[in-house]
């Protein structure tokens, strides 16, 4: 009686091998469908705004007058003061993305002044500006295939004319910074507000000439008063 040939019964062992080593590779392979979680989708995000960078450029500034009660220490005490306040501001936002971004919502913009504090003015939000710096960055991002706004992997360079307006804050010059947070859409879904680091430049507090005063009703300064006071001392005012 002759027994079965070798390479009879080793073909249907290698043949299982090869079965079972391709299932465990695609049992090993990501599925496409499998859904992202919410920590992969901000480690992505974070991926991409690492890549971002934001700059200001200030071109031109023009300053106003406004009175507000300081607190002058035990000696002084409590007195009314006048201090500069910036009207209007010329600048540039500058950014580059190292790869598109796409946005799940408009972008958060705050421009802010040195030593702010809204509640002086009894406001909530310590932002200034008029029209809202988002708002003008909003209408000049392109939009992909799904409508998302997003931010090109490219230098991009967004001019804004702003004034003080008559709702926010009213800020003194000197140091100066926009907050920014981005809410990015990865992997078919937003991956959560982010906040970026703030963006720090210098207004010029040099007085060209004489400053036209606000009217008290008109004012909203929410730079501390005593703190800008003895930094910069009263502007010279237009006789009315």
């Amino acid at each position: 009686m002759h027994g079965t040939p070798a390479s009879s019964w080793r073909r249907p062992l290698v043949l299982a091998v090869v079965a079972l080593s391709i299932s465990t590779v695609v049992a090993c392979a990501p599925d496409a469908a499998t859904p992202v979680s919410s920590a992969e989708r901000e480690q992505l995000a974070r991926g991409l705004l690492d890549g971002l960078h934001v700059s200001v450029e200030l071109r031109q500034t023009s300053l106003v007058a406004a009175g507000a009660p300081a607190d002058l220490g035990i000696e002084q005490g409590m007195r009314w003061v006048t201090i500069r306040v910036v009207d209007g501001m010329a600048l540039d936002l500058v950014l580059d993305a190292e790869h598109d971004i796409a946005l799940a919502e408009p972008p958060y913009l705050c421009l802010v002044g040195p030593f702010w504090n809204p509640l002086d003015a009894g406001l909530s939000d310590r932002c200034w500006g008029n029209p809202d710096l988002a708002a003008v960055l909003l209408g000049q991002l392109p939009t992909d295939d799904d409508g998302h706004p997003y931010l090109p992997a490219q230098p991009m360079t967004v001019a804004a004319v702003l004034e003080r307006g008559a709702e926010r804050c009213d800020y003194a010059p000197g140091s100066w910074s926009l907050e920014l947070a981005v809410n990015p859409f990865v992997a078919e879904g937003p991956a959560g507000r982010t906040r970026l680091s703030d963006v720090v430049f210098d207004v010029p507090s040099a007085t060209p000439g004489a400053l036209l005063l606000l009217p008290p009703d008109d004012t909203r300064v929410c730079s501390y008063p005593a703190a800008v006071w003895e930094r910069q001392g009263e502007p010279p005012l237009q006789v009315p």
